[in-house]
């Protein structure tokens, strides 16, 4: 026996409920805001807030993965769509959270956009340090995207913040631009990962002044857009966060800072609220061995930011992103980062991230193929029973000439082509019962009943169109839909609601069929109906009578379950009612039905 391969019927992962309600929760647990929707779109977008009408835009192609050099890959479609996910919508959420308004004006909105991407990663990792992996995952994914040997000195700003920790990317300036790049724009655009939300402006404006030309953003950089930003006002992340200078960082000249680039000490005595760290004998910035700098310091909060520095000292683990410290070797994990996306929290820390979905393992509608397949394959040839051989036979005058019967003498020396039967095809219409009271083996049933009309109208190449309805009805199979995406459909039907017949009927007598088929209804219901409901159908099908002649329809009604009390109300309206309780009883039913049809 030749067993067929499986096929996967499952929705697509951004249209699995599990998946949206994920998403939606991170979101919400990050931004701390509720008024959002999120909304999968397909286009250049890879993610993006519209901060007017309060959405997230999330691409479901999400990136492309690199083969190799990425770090913290599980190598699995499942982790990568996770640590993706995470990453984007943590992203768009720390934005909403830490960043202050997008300027308008170009390229200074552009620039800004890079600093800021850094910026507020680094304080959502403060708040939430398991997402460090992530942020790492995502920052390789974008740098190996379109790896470029040479930068020009505006997209470097971008591109530095995803290779500053990385020493085995061959990250490069022009050679005229290297002293202008090490000396004077890279120590202003490391300034701005620590400097206060309201100074990332001035810093991203002294770095477009020193430009020695304006360029483009790179065409092939994915757009993550920052327009959800000054939604809040600023985080006790962001008044106590620390500074950390990077040891490879090379100060500039003491006449350079104070050159009129708005970055300088100078600034701090006009008390711009602009956070500077403090600085040794040598002029270098004291990093680590000294008290971290502060963005924006309240009265009496000296003291607390004390404690709570030494606090965050004590309390830190191998396991806490460190994203300043020295890289480490190529091919080698650095100590600094968590070596698992989902590290255990700190005690203390508010909110818990929600936890993906689990990977998909094969699940009971990947074998109900195989359960369905051998009744609609009988039930194809039913549909599409072989018609008559077409044969040639002697013909006094039209055809195909024979010249051997014409030598004869023969009266009949043409032959002509006769006797070719082809069966008329069937038009179903399947109206499935979804209302609650169909719930649990019933709804299974109906639900099997489907994908065998589905994989028998395939075989057959006779249109099917499914309706469910319960309250309302909707079309849950148009005609003409490919198996695949039909299946999908199917296989995902869920009970709830009341029952309402008539809603069905409307939609079912609304299309009309094509001159040679034969429109066959069939109706899977657990008989239950209402007065109301009964009257309702009684004049749809009086209005749908009168066309019959034209267009006849034959309607069977299959009654499911064990208490099926609306039997003598299908007789009377239907002519009709076929009781059963499983799918074999549902494919002998209408194996029977339809074989009658054809036979009239």
């Amino acid at each position: 026996m030749i067993t067929l391969p499986k096929q996967t019927i499952q929705p697509a992962w951004h249209q699995q409920l599990a998946w949206r309600q994920y998403a939606t929760q991170l979101f919400r647990l990050i931004s701390r805001r509720r008024d959002f929707t999120m909304e999968f779109r397909s286009g250049n977008l890879i993610a993006g807030v519209e901060q007017r009408q309060r959405r997230l835009l999330i691409n479901p192609a999400l990136l492309p993965v690199p083969a190799r050099g990425t770090r913290f890959d599980p190598r699995t479609e499942h982790g990568r769509r996770t640590l993706l996910l995470r990453g984007l919508i943590a992203h768009e959420a720390g934005h909403v959270v830490f960043s202050a308004l997008k300027p308008a004006a170009e390229p200074l909105g552009w620039v800004w956009n890079a600093l800021e991407d850094e910026r507020m990663e680094r304080l959502v990792t403060r708040r939430f340090p398991e997402l460090a992996a992530d942020f790492a995952f995502l920052g390789d994914v974008m740098l190996l995207k379109d790896p470029s040997a040479t930068l020009d000195l505006q997209n470097a700003c971008l591109v530095w913040r995803w290779a500053h920790d990385r020493s085995d990317f061959p990250f490069q300036v022009p050679e005229e631009h290297q002293d202008l790049w090490h000396h004077q724009i890279r120590p202003l655009v490391e300034e701005a990962w620590d400097a206060h939300r309201d100074d990332v402006v001035l810093i991203a404006q002294a770095i477009l002044d020193l430009l020695p030309e304006r360029s483009t953003p790179p065409s092939s950089l994915p757009d993550l857009r920052a327009d959800g930003g000054g939604m809040e006002d600023v985080q006790p992340e962001e008044r106590q966060q620390p500074k950390h200078a990077p040891q490879n960082r090379q100060e500039p000249p003491q006449e350079d800072q104070e050159g009129g680039n708005g970055t300088g000490e100078k600034a701090d005595e006009q008390d711009t609220g602009k956070a500077s760290a403090p600085r040794s004998k040598n002029g270098e910035e004291s990093g680590e061995q000294e008290q971290p700098g502060r963005g924006r310091q309240e009265p009496g909060e000296e003291q607390q930011d004390q404690t709570d520095a030494g606090q965050d000292a004590a309390s830190s683990t191998p396991g806490e992103r460190q994203p300043d410290l020295d890289p480490s070797p190529p091919g080698r994990t650095p100590p600094s980062q968590p070596g698992h996306p989902a590290a255990v929290r700190s005690p203390g820390e508010a909110g818990q991230l929600p936890s993906p979905p689990p990977e998909p393992q094969p699940t009971p509608a990947d074998d109900l193929l195989f359960q369905v397949d051998g009744h609609a394959r009988k039930l194809a040839g039913i549909l599409a029973p072989p018609g008559r051989p077409a044969r040639r036979e002697a013909h006094r005058s039209r055809g195909t000439f024979r010249y051997d019967r014409y030598q004869q003498g023969a009266e009949r020396y043409f032959r002509k082509k006769v006797g070719e039967e082809k069966p008329a095809p069937f038009l179903l219409r399947l109206c499935v019962d979804l209302s609650s009271s169909m719930g649990g083996p019933r709804l299974n049933a109906a639900r099997d009943a489907a994908l065998m009309l589905a994989r028998a109208g395939m075989y057959a190449r006779s249109r099917l169109q499914v309706i469910g309805f319960a309250t309302e009805a909707r079309e849950v199979v148009p005609l003409e839909l490919p198996w695949q995406d039909a299946a999908q459909r199917l296989s995902g039907l869920r009970a709830s609601g009341g029952t309402r017949l008539s809603s069905a009927l409307e939609v079912a007598f609304a299309g009309t069929a094509r001159p040679d088929e034969q429109e066959v209804l069939v109706i899977i219901c657990d008989g239950e109906l209402t007065g109301y409901d009964v009257q309702c159908c009684a004049r749809l099908l009086e209005d749908r009578r009168r066309t019959w002649r034209h267009a006849p329809l034959t309607v069977l009604p299959i009654l499911i379950g064990e208490g099926v009390g609306g039997t003598a109300t299908y007789l009377e309206l239907f002519g009709a009612a076929h009781p059963v309780m499983s799918l074999d009883d549902i494919s002998r039913t209408l194996k029977s039905a339809l074989t009658t049809v054809r036979g009239r």
